[in-house]
């Protein structure tokens, strides 16, 4: 084929031999097919063709989630940052200041640290930020993030020591959006799969009967006793050397 349309049926060398008579290449467009589908058309005028196209894809899928998501482009990114571990006051005042930021338009990037926690409680964690603001936003590459924090977690001991290896956090691109579309938002099926319960009921994922001895996964409140200072310590084995030798 060239640009008026389909020329016919060549050999090989036919074909080659009337791209060097008009002055262009031939470039396979689909192998896939007997004979094979080529068109007359010059290397680098193809190329720049193709990313004509590619651009246009590019700019329909971003105005497509330009209509889809209601923020305007030139409103800031904000930040929250969460761990694992934090208490229920902690956790109810940056839920309200992420929905302070989501209902300005702006988009916000919540970072859910890992720590020493294990993986499902930062899963269940940001299961539970995402259900806070399920009426006004809703996540955007969800499963990429989940991706990411997977690829963290595996990641060889040897990278993380020489801190090489992605952080261990599960970060939530939180995107303000209509109620209707927000509404119409699911989590995956398998990102509500079987796991720990932290905290109060989710709504929206823990609407069904808990068993009896759900409460034994619960959040249990941070441990504010750290243990007994050096000091102490110290102190306790000087009192009990006191104690053997009078014995």
């Amino acid at each position: 084929v060239d640009g008026a349309g389909l020329v016919g049926d060549f050999m090989l060398s036919e074909a080659l031999a009337l791209a060097g008579r008009r002055g262009t290449d031939l470039v396979v467009l689909s192998g896939a097919v007997d004979p094979p589908l080529c068109r007359l058309v010059a290397v680098a005028e193809y190329r720049e063709e193709l990313d004509h196209k590619a651009a246009a894809v590019n700019e329909r899928s971003r105005e497509r989630k330009l209509r889809e998501f209601s923020f305007d482009p030139a409103m800031k990114v904000k930040g929250m940052r969460f761990t694992a571990t934090i208490d229920e006051h902690d956790l109810e005042r940056k839920v309200n200041q992420i929905r302070a930021f989501l209902e300005k338009g702006h988009r916000v990037e919540a970072r859910v640290l890992q720590g020493r926690s294990p993986p499902e409680d930062v899963l269940d964690l940001g299961l539970r930020i995402i259900a806070e603001i399920r009426d006004i936003a809703k996540p955007e590459f969800l499963e990429e993030s989940l991706r990411e924090l997977r690829a963290a977690i595996n990641s060889p001991k040897s990278l993380k020591r020489a801190g090489k290896a992605p952080p261990d956090e599960l970060r939530l691109r939180l995107w303000p959006c209509t109620p209707e579309q927000a509404a119409a938002f699911t989590l995956p099926a398998n990102i509500v799969g079987p796991r720990r319960r932290r905290g109060p009921a989710i709504a929206g994922l823990d609407d069904g009967e808990q068993p009896e001895d759900a409460w034994k996964l619960n959040r249990k409140p941070r441990n504010r006793n750290k243990g007994w200072k050096p000091h102490d310590l110290r102190r306790m084995a000087e009192v009990a050397e006191a104690a053997e030798v009078d014995e």
